[in-house]
């Protein structure tokens, strides 16, 4: 198995007061917003990223890691990710942001997400240079990086609840914080720009992709659900042989089951990124039906396939926005001003003119019942149930990760 010695921060008490001085100024970047009337503060904490990010490239200060993980690799754990979470989108639901469903739209969340991404892979290497223990440096690089585009006055609306004594509230720290720490366990093994290219494509699909999975629609089941797929993911990365492209040569050795699970769990995982993508750039998006108003052809748990942006005519299923909800009705008249609508088991047309700016697209296939967990899990599963599920999950990742340490420092591994 190839081992990998963890890298020795450069330089020596300058570079250290160097990076400490970059770190804490990037902290203040989003607390300069309210110094700057309008949209001038947006845009100078947008030039204020900029500027460090470049400052951090063009002066070489960029973390290199330690070489077990390539910039592929980073893109692949990201593909792992997504497809992991548009999975769960199908049980807990598919949301739609209106606003990034123009150019436009686009456009500006780009500009405003961009910067804020290089400011924080900035700030997130030249933590990650500090002469500190990797543990240590993972834990502060990613609090850093955190803290550098969260503005005070949010960062205390999140704990002002602790200092009121309700100490349970950071569980919704949690998946966050566990998102950082993956992002820092890649920059560690494979540099800054490893960490860039994993948040780039992973955060820029998630916040200007239109269509996102619902992840909070739950509450704390929403916790649990992050949770568990940021640690299996983080677990994946961090333990053993990090070089992952050395990874399929694995799978031929042991017994033939773990032959076939492992295979099996690799197609599964391909499969899933490729109908991710697919859907992605086919403008698909799936959603799950809540109301009878379409049966017999279309029930209650059926998940529907949508085409986004599609023509409509007369007899396609429209998919649009009305009363602040979604809805699928079918078309029974096409105007200028809109479309007329009906529910096939209604038996009358809608109250209502369709405006086409309210139009999401058409229906272009359906998988009955495939629905079903979303709706056991928004209507039934009571949040205390969930709450002590979360505890459970989170000591049994606590005692995991203390058992792999333990076991790592026993049998003196190098990560």
């Amino acid at each position: 198995m190839a081992r990998h010695l963890v890298p020795q921060p450069r330089g020596g008490l300058g570079k250290t007061l160097l990076f400490s001085s970059l770190i804490l100024l990037a902290l203040a970047i989003p607390n300069l917003a309210p110094l700057f009337p309008g949209l001038g503060g947006t845009f100078a904490t947008r030039v204020a990223w900029l500027a460090l990010f470049l400052f951090v490239v063009v002066s070489r200060l960029a973390y290199r890691g330690t070489g077990a993980l390539s910039m592929g690799s980073a893109l692949y754990i990201s593909v792992l990710m997504l497809s992991a979470l548009y999975f769960v989108g199908l049980i807990l639901g598919i949301g739609y942001v209106r606003s990034l469903a123009t150019p436009m739209g686009l456009l500006t969340q780009l500009l405003l997400v961009g910067p804020m991404l290089l400011g924080a892979e900035s700030v997130r290497s030249l933590a990650m240079s500090l002469p500190l223990g990797k543990n240590v440096r993972i834990g502060v690089a990613s609090i850093a990086a955190f803290l550098c585009t969260e503005p005070i006055r949010s960062i205390y609306a999140k704990v002002s609840p602790v200092l009121g004594g309700d100490i349970l509230s950071l569980i919704v720290l949690v998946p966050p914080f566990f998102y950082h720490v993956i992002v820092s366990e890649i920059a560690y093994r494979g540099g800054m720009y490893s960490g860039l290219v994993f948040r780039l494509l992973t955060d820029g699909f998630l916040r200007i992709f239109p269509f996102r999975p619902d992840v909070g629609a739950l509450g704390i089941a929403s916790i649990l659900f992050l949770t568990v797929i940021y640690y299996t993911l983080y677990m994946y990365i961090s333990l053993g042989d990090t070089s992952l492209v050395g990874k399929s040569l694995e799978l031929f050795k042991g017994t033939r089951i773990r032959k076939a699970v492992s295979i099996g769990g690799i197609v599964m995982v391909f499969v899933a990124a490729v109908v991710v993508l697919y859907m992605a750039i086919a403008n698909l998006v799936p959603l799950v039906v809540v109301s009878t108003s379409m049966k017999p052809l279309i029930d209650v748990g059926d998940v529907i396939i949508v085409k986004r942006e599609a023509d409509v005519s007369v007899g396609d299923i429209a998919v649009f926005w009305i009363g602040g909800k979604l809805v699928a009705h079918r078309v029974i008249e096409v105007r200028e001003d809109g479309l007329r609508t009906m529910g096939d088991a209604i038996g009358k047309p809608d109250p209502w003119i369709v405006k086409y700016d309210y139009l999401i697209g058409k229906v272009v296939a359906s998988l009955p019942r495939l629905g079903i967990p979303t709706l056991i899990l928004r209507g039934i599963a009571p949040s205390e149930y969930m709450r002590w599920a979360l505890y459970v999950v989170l000591l049994g990742i606590a005692m995991t990760y203390a058992i792999g340490t333990y076991r790592g420092r026993t049998q003196k591994r190098l990560f």
